[in-house]
Parts: C-alpha cells; sequence; structure tokens
C-alpha cells in the first residue's frame, strides 16, 4: 500500500464531462505540481470515467471510484428499503438486503475492469445510527433480529427515547453486525475478483459521522461530548472488516459545519486510530474547503475570503493537524475540477495543498 495518501477528491465523472480530455489533462498536471497521488472520481458511468483513469495514470495518479448519485438514486428506485415500526418506507436502502450487496459488487468489479486503483465504499457505517429512527423493521432484519436474539423484537409505534436503553442497544447492535456483514461479503468478493484478474487494488469507506452530531443534549452538545458518542453510532465493526481486507478508513471531518477548529482534526484522530486497529490505514476526509461559496467569492476579489467556507492559511493547518496526529494522508475535499484551474484566489488554495503534500511527504518518509 502507498502512503502517504495525499488525494484530491471528488472529481465527480458525469456525461458532460465526455471530450474533456484537455482539461483533465491540465488538470492532471495541476495535481501533480501540488504532490497528489490519487484521486476520487465519483462515478455515474463508467464510460465517461475510463477516459479520465486513463489520463490520471500516466501522470502516476492513483485513481479510486466512489459511488455516485445517479447509482444510488438509481437502486433506491428498484429498493428494498428500509421500513418504519409502522409499516412505511423511508428513503434508505436495507442493508439486510442481498440485492444491496449484489449492487456493491457489481460496482466493485467495474472499479476494476476499467482500471481503477481501488474503490472507497460511500457511507461505510451507512446511514449511521444518529437516532434510534433509524430502526429497521423490515422482514429480513426482524428474521434475523429474533434468529440473533432468540425472540421478537420489541416494536414501537414511536420511537424509543434515550431512556429504552435495552431496545436502543440492541437495535444498535444488531444494526452493526448487519451493516458489517454487508461490507464483510462485498470486500471478500472484491478481492478475490481483482486478485483473479491479476490486479492489487485497494478497498475502504468513508466514515461519516466522525465528528458525531446526535447527543442526548441535541446537536448543542460540546463537541467534546459529541466525540464520546463516535464509537456507538459509526455504525460498522471496523476491526472485524480489517480481518477480511478492508485497507484504510477514511473519517469525513468538517470542522467548519461542525462549528470546530482545525486541533479538532488532532482530536478526531487519536480516537479513530485504537478504533480502527493496527491493519487499517486512516486517511482523513477533510471537508469544509472551498465549494459554493467560494465560486461566490471569486466573483468580487474584494470579497477576499470573508465568504469562503476555509481560507488558504485554514487549508494548511487542518491538513497539518491530520499529519501531526497519525493519519496516513488525507483526502481534500474540494468537488469537480471545474474551474479550478481559473480564478486568481485559487492559487492560493493550490498553494497551500502544496505546501503541505510536500510536508506530509517528508513526515513519512523521516518520521518525526
Amino acid at each position: 500500500m502507498f502512503k502517504p495518501f495525499l488525494g484530491f477528491g471528488e472529481y465527480h465523472v458525469t456525461p458532460q464531462d465526455s471530450g474533456r480530455e484537455g482539461d483533465l489533462e491540465a488538470f492532471a498536471r495541476k495535481l501533480k505540481d501540488c504532490g497528489f497521488n490519487l484521486i476520487v472520481m465519483r462515478v455515474d458511468s463508467f464510460d465517461e470515467a475510463e477516459e479520465g483513469i486513463d489520463v490520471f495514470h500516466k501522470h502516476d495518479i492513483a485513481v479510486f471510484t466512489a459511488i455516485g448519485k445517479g447509482y444510488y438514486e438509481a437502486w433506491k428506485a428498484l429498493g428494498p428499503l428500509m421500513v418504519k415500526a409502522d409499516g412505511k418506507t423511508f428513503e434508505e436502502l436495507c442493508p439486510s438486503s442481498r440485492e444491496f450487496v449484489q449492487r456493491l459488487e457489481k460496482f466493485a468489479e467495474s472499479s476494476v475492469d476499467v482500471g481503477c486503483d481501488g474503490l472507497i465504499y460511500d457511507k461505510l457505517g451507512l446511514w449511521g445510527f444518529e437516532g434510534p429512527e433509524n430502526i429497521c423493521y423490515c422482514n429480513n432484519c426482524l428474521q434475523s433480529f429474533s434468529k440473533r436474539y432468540g425472540r421478537e423484537p420489541q416494536r414501537e409505534k414511536t420511537i424509543p427515547t434515550m431512556k429504552d436503553h435495552m431496545v436502543l442497544n440492541e437495535w444498535i447492535f444488531f444494526r452493526v453486525s448487519t451493516v458489517t456483514r454487508m461490507w464483510t461479503e462485498v470486500t471478500k468478493h472484491v478481492h478475490e475478483y481483482a486478485r483473479m484478474q491479476g490486479r492489487a487494488f485497494l478497498l475502504g469507506g468513508y466514515l461519516e459521522h466522525s465528528i458525531p452530531r446526535w447527543h442526548p443534549q441535541g446537536s448543542g452538545a460540546p463537541l467534546k461530548d459529541r466525540i464520546k458518542n463516535l464509537t456507538r453510532i459509526t455504525g460498522v465493526d471496523l476491526t472485524a472488516l480489517s480481518k477480511v481486507g478492508l485497507d484504510f478508513v477514511s473519517p469525513i471531518i468538517s470542522p467548519k459545519l461542525e462549528h470546530a477548529t482545525p486541533r479538532h482534526v488532532g482530536e478526531v484522530l487519536k480516537i479513530m486510530l485504537p478504533l480502527a486497529g493496527k491493519d487499517v490505514s486512516i486517511v482523513a476526509s477533510l471537508e469544509g474547503l472551498p465549494l459554493g461559496s467560494y465560486w461566490e467569492a471569486t466573483k468580487d476579489i474584494q470579497a477576499g475570503y470573508s465568504t469562503m467556507e476555509t481560507s488558504p492559511l485554514e487549508l494548511f493547518e487542518i491538513g497539518e493537524e491530520a499529519v501531526e496526529n497519525g493519519s496516513d494522508g488525507y483526502i481534500y475535499q474540494i468537488g469537480s475540477s471545474e474551474n479550478l484551474l481559473k480564478g486568481s484566489l485559487m492559487k492560493d488554495y493550490w498553494t497551500s495543498m502544496k505546501a503541505i503534500n510536500a510536508l506530509a511527504y517528508l513526515k513519512y518518509i523521516y518520521g518525526g
């Protein structure tokens, strides 16, 4: 496995990207110049992705795929969806579904076939367990629950409160085991498929709830208290997955969105490292970076960085925190390559990313 992971994400490949090889070539050169060795492509169509993969590989940049919105929306239309206690469905796929597993396996096979170097499972803990409203009462889950506990589950017409510890804990651990079993099946299948193709292929996953939003006191609880709930709501057994070939975990850290500061990146990583185990790399996914608000700022240079989500200095500080606190790398969540080579303000961001990539590389090579 290559280290450090110096990733740029996520470049969203859509049919509109077809024929943009010149733009991709310039973009790939820019990534290489800034020291990136990995790009994450969120794919809606593998036909359009294949051209981009060749361009990035030419510049020694590894390409990982992540499932695009188009796939998830199509899969949701096919179901099966999770079921509430009152029998109504809600718009999330159930992890107990064999059909869901097969679709994930097929997507991974396609990633291998077009020449990708790895795959990042989108939402490793799936929809997380921010609260008891994520309990699923579909037939698959009810039957599996009864088999696990030797009795029918308590079926609530209303959402249990935090006082109903037994009900919640049973469902939480049941859900963790269900999600873990799903990813275990997919991971084993993908590694075997890649091996048969003679390919080295890395598998990782984004952890959506690396700074928990859910807390008995609500989202207004102090950050340190929300972090304590991390182990409860990540929604997956990382140790079990490491034994079947999960190569890395990418906790999503959004300092701006979580009303936190760059130093909280380090706090989350300190918690994540022992949770993941020694066989799994931690690759911080750093969000809250220049997205829509950045493009508004470029219209008026006088606006400076005041309307941006993260300034170039904060961008460097966030990456520095990840490097200094044991992360095996990071993935900067910037977005599509469109307009990333344009605009005078963007130069400052590229400079920050180039500097932190150099620092990360030196730290990995020389340690300390």
